[in-house]
C-alpha cells in the first residue's frame, strides 16, 4: 500500500497498488513501478490479510530511481539575422567584442535553448544556456533527461526574436533532428527571408518579443556613451555601434 499524505495507516489516505494472486510457502520477488508518484514524498505500507499465518516475513525492501536514457537534440538551419552574410551559402559572420570574435571559430555566437511542454507551453521542461552555434547554423545539446514524448523547442538570443518549433517535435528515441530551415518550421511562420535562407529577426535589444522603440532607445544610449564590446544592444554583433545597428532595427521594427 501507498500513501501521498500521512505515514498513519488510520488516516484513510493508503491506497492498494498491489497484493499476490496466490500465497506460497517460497521466497517471492516483485518489482512495482512507482513512476506515478515522481517528486512527491510517499509512504510505503505492507499489510498482511488471512486467517492461517502465524507469521509472514519481508526482506531486502528498497526503492531506486532508474534514470531513463538520455537524448541529443541536433538543431539545423538556426541562422541569425544579424550574423548572416549573403552570397556564402548560408554561413554566418561570428560575434565580436571590442578586440575580436568572441567565441572560438567555428561558434557564430551562443543561444538559449527551451524544451516546452506540448500541451501547456508556459512550462518549461528545460532550458539549456550558452549553447554553442555554428557559422553554419547547427548546434548540438547532449544529455537531454526527458522521457520520448512531445516538445516544443524554443530559441532564445541575447537580440534577437524568441522563435518556437511550429508543432511539438516528437523526442522518441535517442537522437532528435529538428530544422528551422523554412518559414513553417517557427510558429507563426516567424523567420525572414535572405538570399534564400530564412534567419531569426534581429533587433529585439531588451527581450520583450518584439522589435520597437525601446530597443532603438537602448542602441542610442549606447552610442551616445561610445560603448563597445559584445553587447545586446550591438544589433549587427561587430563589437561597435553604427549606422548598421540602426538599420536591422529600422527594417524589423513593429514588423
Amino acid at each position: 500500500m501507498i500513501s501521498a499524505g500521512s505515514p498513519d495507516p488510520t488516516d484513510g489516505d493508503y491506497v492498494e497498488i498491489w497484493s499476490p494472486a496466490s500465497v506460497t510457502a517460497s521466497w517471492e520477488q516483485t518489482l512495482l513501478d512507482l513512476s506515478a508518484y515522481h517528486g512527491q514524498t510517499i509512504y510505503i505500507a505492507f499489510r498482511y490479510e488471512g486467517s492461517f499465518a502465524h507469521t509472514w516475513h519481508l526482506d531486502d525492501v528498497s526503492v531506486s530511481v532508474q534514470t531513463p536514457p538520455t537524448k541529443t537534440l541536433n538543431l539545423t538551419d538556426v541562422r541569425l539575422e544579424h550574423l548572416f552574410v549573403t552570397g556564402t551559402g548560408g554561413l554566418m559572420n561570428q560575434a565580436y567584442n571590442a578586440g575580436g570574435p568572441q567565441y572560438t571559430a567555428p561558434t557564430a555566437d551562443v543561444i538559449i535553448v527551451e524544451l516546452h511542454d506540448a500541451a501547456t507551453y508556459a512550462t518549461v521542461l528545460r532550458t539549456y544556456t550558452g549553447v554553442a552555434l555554428s557559422q553554419t547554423g547547427t548546434a548540438s545539446i547532449p544529455d537531454i533527461d526527458l522521457p520520448d514524448g512531445n516538445y516544443r523547442i524554443t530559441i532564445k538570443h541575447r537580440n534577437s526574436i524568441e522563435t518556437t518549433s511550429m508543432l511539438p517535435v516528437d523526442f522518441t528515441g535517442a537522437i532528435v533532428s529538428y530544422s528551422f530551415g523554412t518559414q513553417a518550421s517557427a510558429y507563426g511562420n516567424n523567420l525572414k527571408l535572405i538570399d534564400g535562407f530564412y534567419c531569426i529577426f534581429g533587433g529585439d535589444v531588451n527581450q520583450d518579443g518584439q522589435v520597437e522603440g525601446l530597443d532603438v532607445s537602448e542602441i542610442e544610449n549606447g552610442v551616445n556613451a561610445f560603448s563597445t564590446g559584445y553587447l545586446p544592444i550591438d544589433v549587427d554583433g561587430d563589437g561597435s555601434l553604427g549606422i548598421s545597428d540602426y538599420s536591422i532595427w529600422e527594417n524589423n521594427n513593429n514588423t
